[in-house]
C-alpha cells in the first residue's frame, strides 16, 4: 500500500493521543514504519499501530531508535545474569 496515499486520507482512530491533529507525513517515514512494526504487537490494525507510533514519536522523534537500544541493553544484562548464575 502506498503510504503517502494512505496518509492523505488520514483519520484519527484513537482520541486523546499526544499526536492528535497531526498526520503521518508530519513524521519521518522510516520512524513511522519502524513504530508500526513494534506496535503490531498491540494491534493488528495498521491504522491503529501507525497512530500509536505517531503518539510515541510526538513524545520523542527517535523513540523507536531509543527503544531498540534499550531492548539491546536489557538483552545484554540478561545474558550477563544468566552467565553469572552458571
Amino acid at each position: 500500500m502506498n503510504w503517502y496515499k494512505k496518509a492523505k486520507k488520514w483519520k484519527e482512530h484513537i482520541p486523546g493521543g499526544k499526536a492528535d491533529g497531526k498526520k503521518p507525513e508530519d513524521f519521518e517515514h522510516s520512524q513511522i514504519e519502524r513504530g508500526k512494526t513494534v506496535e503490531f504487537e498491540h494491534s493488528k490494525d495498521p491504522d491503529v499501530a501507525r497512530e500509536v507510533s505517531m503518539d510515541h514519536l510526538e513524545e520523542h522523534p527517535d523513540y523507536y531508535v531509543g527503544l531498540k537500544h534499550m531492548e539491546d541493553m536489557l538483552s545484554e544484562i540478561e545474558k550477563r545474569e544468566k552467565n553469572r548464575k552458571k
